[in-house]
């Protein structure tokens, strides 16, 4: 059978401002959701173990220490229908240098976009204190909601994902991208440690 690829492209850009105080993230927990079979890290601080993710995933190109870099994924169900993937990613900026409680998201960035359609995305306290997005991601339905915004500073994790329809013979490319580079267009979320300025 002749497969069709639609591509979708999921962006958490880093951004960094170096200063004396800077150092790398810590990737502190994630989680995928991938039509409701879960893939969680097996400890705090851990990476996948050993064929944990399923072989569609492949993440060669990111670092489980810092939470950088692209995850990819090529998922085929096999048939026609309504799927959804989502991602949750817990870093901690600059947390050995000033606590981790002192950080905001933003859900735009400079680039002003919104979400499409079928995209979904949340910026939340990660649920030890007060946030539902740990949970939101296990029931597979995010809030597209900020409660931790420039002011309201707390600890802060990240969540985004896609709903999509295929058709018998389709398969997506879906990429989970935390870089670098401030996108010149797209809807993109950020976390900003607000006493060094450091953000992803």
């Amino acid at each position: 059978m002749k497969h069709r690829a639609r591509e979708i492209f999921v962006i958490f850009f880093i951004t960094f401002w170096f200063s004396p105080a800077w150092s790398a993230p810590i990737l502190y927990d994630w989680a995928f959701n991938v039509d409701g079979v879960l893939y969680t890290a097996p400890d705090i601080y851990s990476p996948p173990d050993t064929g944990q993710l399923p072989g569609y995933f492949d993440y060669s190109g990111f670092d489980w220490d810092t939470g950088l870099g692209t995850i990819s994924i090529t998922y085929d169900p096999g048939a026609a229908g309504d799927y959804n993937v989502l991602s949750f990613f817990d870093h901690d900026v600059d947390g050995d240098i000033n606590t981790f409680l002192n950080e905001y998201g933003n859900s735009n960035g400079i680039a002003e976009e919104t979400p499409s359609a079928h995209q979904s995305w949340e910026i939340d306290e990660p649920g030890y204190v007060f946030g539902d997005i740990y949970n939101n991601i296990l029931n597979g339905s995010l809030d597209d909601t900020n409660t931790v915004p420039n002011g309201l500073e707390e600890d802060v994790s990240l969540a985004i994902g896609w709903d999509f329809s295929l058709t018998d013979g389709e398969r997506v490319a879906i990429e989970f991208i935390l870089g670098d580079q401030i996108p010149i267009s797209s809807f993109y979320l950020t976390q900003t440690d607000s006493m060094s300025g450091y953000s992803i």
